[in-house]
């Protein structure tokens, strides 16, 4: 994070946008890559942390702008 508390932003070797969700209590990640005007995500650890996410806001894979 910057000083001003905003996410800092990472890229690929190629210049692919690159965002990283962290919980490190519970030492699970969630990668963001960006590709063709859409996102992919990765995730890692225990706890899956963008299903979580998708399922608290009530977002569904290919419905509205959570998919």
């Amino acid at each position: 994070m910057d000083d001003d508390g905003n996410a800092e932003g990472a890229a690929r070797s190629g210049g692919t946008p690159l965002r990283h969700l962290f919980d490190p209590d519970r030492e699970s990640f969630a990668a963001f890559i960006a590709h063709d005007g859409r996102w992919t995500v990765r995730q890692g650890g225990p706890v899956p942390l963008w299903d979580r996410i998708e399922a608290a806001l009530g977002w569904r894979p290919g419905v509205g702008s959570g998919g």
